[in-house]
């Protein structure tokens, strides 16, 4: 526990540093977005409370929408699996990628865990890698099936047979 601690401690410390700060107040430069900063955690905030609205202006804003996170997901996993169809649309539409690998498996495993054959759908439509696997070595139709869902079990069996 204590070496958990260690590690995150510093990188929260320095989240709460710049709370309440405004972007002109902080240097010009552009590092890479870590999954500690304050629009990674506005983004997946947003989509946690299906904002679309908020997610719209951060993403406008420039916002990364393929920050992963610590836990390896992204918050088009999140969305996706929380079954925000409007959220999954909108991110897809400014470049999340949705076969972006998660131990849990990519966007299209995602949408199944919420039982979403409109999301699967919409993601299939985005080239969602049917083929990708979780760390069980499942790939999204293993999962469809496994699970019976029927409706995304037709669709990721029509995207296998048109590639």
């Amino acid at each position: 526990m204590r070496k958990i601690l260690v590690c995150f401690v510093p990188a929260f410390l320095a989240l709460l540093a710049n709370c309440g700060r405004k972007e002109s107040d902080q240097t010009s430069h552009k590092a890479p977005e870590s999954p500690y900063s304050e629009t990674a955690a506005a983004l997946a905030n947003a989509v946690n409370r299906n904002d679309v609205e908020a997610l719209r202006v951060l993403l406008g804003k420039g916002v990364n929408p393929n920050i992963v996170f610590l836990d390896g997901t992204t918050v088009l996993h999140a969305a996706a699996g929380m079954g925000k169809l409007e959220c999954v649309r909108l991110l897809l539409k400014h470049g999340a990628d949705p076969n972006i690998l998660s131990p849990r498996g990519n966007a299209l495993h995602f949408a199944l865990y919420a039982d979403r054959p409109d999301i699967v759908q919409l993601l299939l439509d985005n080239d969602a890698d049917v083929d990708a696997k979780d760390s069980g070595g499942h790939t999204p139709l293993d999962r469809a099936r496994e699970n019976k869902l029927e409706q995304s079990t037709k669709l990721i069996e029509g995207a296998k047979n048109r590639e």
